[in-house]
């Protein structure tokens, strides 16, 4: 908070000292309230640099070029002995530790049976905006002893999981 307002930062740059340092590394930045993040582009944002800077966990959002590579990204959360957590509960079945997301299918079937009754012909003013999202958590319980840090998975999550690897 600056002045008692949320500041925020949408554009192209990188950490470090100067421009000349930084020029070939500039990529998407976001800073909100003096807290930044970006997505360089000389390959310093691969699991192996982050792992290797002390990063403690790696995120796996819903980008398809990290999604088709989240073997090589455990690999790595392995030897680094961190743990993988991703938008995408069944990568738990290839070694990230946890996953949570949307329940898709769950999703599927509710459009589904919007569709219907629109094809009905019911009223669309009429049918109320939901904005209710199943959720879909799954945990891989074989990854925890290998970690450098203690994680707890609370019970209440480990019995809503509908992928618990054990």
């Amino acid at each position: 908070m600056v002045g008692g307002e949320l500041t925020c930062q949408l554009g192209l740059g990188a950490f470090g000292d100067d421009f000349e340092h930084c020029s070939d590394r500039f990529g998407e930045f976001l800073a909100i309230s003096g807290t930044g993040a970006f997505q360089p582009t000389d390959g310093t944002n691969f699991p192996d640099y982050l792992i290797a800077r002390g990063a403690e966990t790696i995120l796996v959002v819903g980008d398809v070029t990290v999604a088709l590579a989240i073997d090589a990204v455990v690999s790595e959360c392995r030897k680094g002995k961190v743990p993988a957590l991703t938008l995408m509960p069944n990568d738990v079945k290839r070694g990230a530790l946890a996953g949570a997301g949307a329940d898709f299918y769950a999703v599927g079937r509710q459009m589904g049976q919007l569709g219907t009754r629109v094809m009905r012909g019911e009223d669309t003013t009429t049918i109320p905006i939901s904005y209710e999202l199943p959720k879909y958590y799954a945990f891989n319980l074989t990854v925890l002893p290998s970690l450098k840090d203690s994680w707890i998975i609370p019970a209440p999550l480990l019995a809503a999981a509908k992928i618990v690897v054990k």
